[in-house]
């Protein structure tokens, strides 16, 4: 009998043979280019120098290189870049702090809540103010903290957050958090929006002084109010808001100033000691202002209206997304000494409403 396999059996036989190896290469071809699709533009890219760097999620931003800048702090008055460690060293030092974001950027109040923290890990228990609370919502929070006195997890539903017409409560839960578990003293820093409606109304009805035309705080917001709309506003409405913007100024100031009264947030602390001779500058809890970048310039907005009313050692830092084609530090300060420290983020994924426009216009059609 002979053992030779026949041709059309050695054919079926390699037809299962066949079809697995076909199948495992297709397999291997499909791997291999989901890889090299979802692989960012360089494997051997290094993470910026910045603790609370994370890979973003948005796939535009992982074909971006990061910025020279992105994750590092620059020290406007002595010209050098420094560590976190070492901006918490100069703030501890300070009586109000006065902290410029970008409204709704993650990366900035996540900042926000790492200062309070390392205050409160180095025994400085500030006082908070927040351009985000007006008298309404800080009884809310009141009434909501005498019942939670620890826990804010249920505070943004307390306070109604999805109506206040600022960014989502996603972006400044963390905030609050550490002001409940440090027992942070907090207050409101704006306007009531009937206040706001009121001043508009009287600036409406009545010229703008030339005093306060040729004031820096005027000139500073009518030149960002009409930044932030574009160009396209007013003349009218332009001097109205820019008017608005200032009062806010005025009351933000006016909150940081005002007396926090005793506090049982932390241990009593006493700012500034001063020399043995009585000479310390203010007593009780140290002041921390949450605003607008643009609130914080201590040139034309907040702290200059602190500064005439105040000789407390006051520092003012602005979180600062960075820009493409700008490379140095000094080039992102508003004008010189408007503010002390810079601390770079990455830049916001989605185009500002500038940008947006913009684009609809070079599409819209003629």
């Amino acid at each position: 009998m002979s053992l030779q396999t026949s041709p059309r059996v050695l054919r079926l036989q390699a037809v299962p043979v066949l079809r697995v190896s076909l199948v495992m290469l297709v397999s291997l071809v499909i791997l291999v280019f989901l890889v090299i699709l979802g692989a960012p533009s360089s494997w051997a890219q290094v993470a910026p120098s910045d603790p609370f760097y994370a890979p973003p999620l948005g796939s535009e931003d992982q074909q971006r290189l990061p910025h020279p800048l992105e994750g590092k702090i620059w020290d406007a008055q002595a010209g050098r870049f420094l560590v976190a460690s070492q901006l918490i060293d100069r703030l501890v030092e300070s009586d109000i702090l006065v902290i410029g974001e970008r409204h709704g950027l993650e990366l900035h109040q996540q900042r926000e809540a790492f200062i309070l923290a390392a205050l409160a890990d180095r025994g400085r228990y500030p006082r908070v103010v927040l351009e985000m609370l007006d008298p309404e919502r800080f009884a809310a929070l009141e009434l909501y903290r005498r019942e939670h006195p620890e826990y804010s997890a249920g505070l943004g539903a307390a306070l109604q957050w999805w109506d206040s017409g600022w960014p989502d409560w996603r972006f400044y839960a963390p905030v609050f958090d550490v002001a409940f578990k440090a027992k942070l003293p907090l207050a409101a820093g704006d306007l009531s929006q009937e206040d706001q409606e009121a001043a508009k109304t009287r600036f409406a009805g009545e010229r703008t002084p030339r005093k306060i035309q040729r004031s820096p705080g005027f000139q500073h917001w009518h030149a960002a109010t009409e930044a932030s709309h574009c160009g396209l506003i007013e003349a009218d409405r332009l001097e109205i808001l820019a008017r608005l913007q200032m009062a806010r100024d005025q009351a933000m100031a006016d909150a940081v100033l005002s007396d926090a009264g005793p506090s049982d947030a932390g241990p009593s602390h006493v700012s500034n000691p001063g020399d043995g001779m009585g000479n310390g500058l203010v007593s009780g809890p140290m002041q921390v202002l949450i605003t607008g970048s643009s609130h914080s310039r201590k040139d034309a907005a907040v702290p200059l209206y602190i500064s005439q009313a105040s000789s407390a050692r006051l520092v003012s830092l602005a979180l600062v997304e960075v820009q493409e084609g700008k490379a140095k530090a000094q080039d992102y300060l508003a004008a010189p000494g408007a503010q002390d420290f810079l601390w770079f983020t990455a830049p916001a994924l989605k185009p500002s409403p500038c940008q947006r426009l913009r684009a609809w216009q070079d599409v819209a059609p003629d």
